[in-house]
């Protein structure tokens, strides 16, 4: 397994700025750590296997998650990206209020399975 993390920035391009600087491993499941959910296009490029993020909150509070969809499209749950997962954690955890209005709380807990292989 090779698991590589991405300092969080504002700029929505820091996942493919930094990237380049990691030699993704062959043979390897590879899970890629980055606080927003921005850049998963890059990711997949890369060749990252799973991109877990957070970040958004699943919206935190009705109607103002119809805002937060606008700037992160995924929001929240599982996404295919090319041939990547990308999963966006609602979080446990508040930004400004603390409070959560039609947005749950959430600990993910991923399993991961070795693929069996066909004759």
């Amino acid at each position: 397994m090779q698991l590589v993390g991405i300092d969080d920035a504002e700029a929505k391009t820091q996942v493919g700025k930094m990237l380049p600087f990691f030699e993704p491993l062959a043979d390897r499941f590879r899970i890629l750590l980055y606080h927003r959910p921005d850049g998963a296009a890059d990711a997949a490029d890369w060749g990252a296997d799973l991109m877990l993020c957070g970040h958004t909150h699943n919206g935190q509070i009705v109607p103002f998650n119809h805002l937060v969809r606008r700037v992160f499209p995924r929001i929240c749950g599982l996404y295919q990206v090319g041939d990547m997962h990308l999963y966006v954690s609602p979080g446990t955890g508040t930004w400004g209020p603390i409070l959560r209005l039609g947005s749950r709380c959430e600990i993910s807990m991923i399993h991961l399975t070795q693929k069996t292989q066909t004759s």
